[in-house]
């Protein structure tokens, strides 16, 4: 059986992600089923962020709703920290 390449474009990274690559690739291991080779695919694409990505680009976010959106974000990870301190 011959190396079998799964790919998925990421055409909205444009290079933000993280090592500027833009597809999540999985490679068929040797014996593998297909039903194996896409639920690891699955998880790849999850853990690279494209379908997240994906929805958060859907439609246009005003720059002042990104930045009440990354505040609040930015308060409740400094509310965890500072929760797990006070233990």
């Amino acid at each position: 059986m011959g190396t079998w390449e799964a790919q998925i474009s990421a055409a909205w990274f444009h290079g933000e992600k993280k090592g500027g690559e833009s597809l999540s690739q999985v490679i068929l291991r040797e014996g593998e089923s297909f039903d194996s080779l896409l639920k690891r695919f699955g998880k790849r694409v999850q853990q690279d962020g494209v379908l997240s990505e994906a929805r958060r680009r859907e439609h246009f976010e005003k720059p002042s709703i990104q930045r009440k959106r990354k505040a609040a974000a930015k308060r409740r990870k400094s509310s965890r920290v500072t929760s797990g301190l006070r233990r």
